[in-house]
């Protein structure tokens, strides 16, 4: 199989939406699946945990449809064991800088 096909980026981005019944506004989550052959698929959770995940990288027997490196933001939910993770540059470089100056929560542009 081709590297590229070993290959999948996710990311999660929180959005605000109404709780049915009760008229109140609670976070949920758009998770954002992009593969090479399959395109991009959106998949809507309540959290952030990594059971969000087995929806699509589980089988239905349980097994990891899954193989081959996932890019993220570095959340718990996508490490390892799952697969090789591989972390956006941009949040590591934020993570470093934050480590170097923690005095400021947010990196000058």
């Amino acid at each position: 199989m081709p590297d590229f096909l070993r290959y999948l980026k996710i990311d999660e981005t929180p959005i605000r939406c109404l709780e049915p019944g009760n008229g109140k506004a609670a976070t949920g989550y758009f998770w954002v699946y992009h593969h090479a052959e399959h395109g991009i698929l959106f998949d809507w959770h309540k959290s952030r945990a990594n059971t969000c995940l087995d929806t699509i990288l589980i089988d239905g027997e349980g097994s990891q449809s899954f193989n081959g490196h996932l890019q993220s933001d570095g959340l718990r939910a996508y490490r390892p064991p799952r697969n090789s993770n591989r972390s956006c540059q941009s949040n590591g470089s934020r993570r470093a800088q934050q480590k170097r100056s923690p005095s400021r929560s947010k990196p000058r542009l």
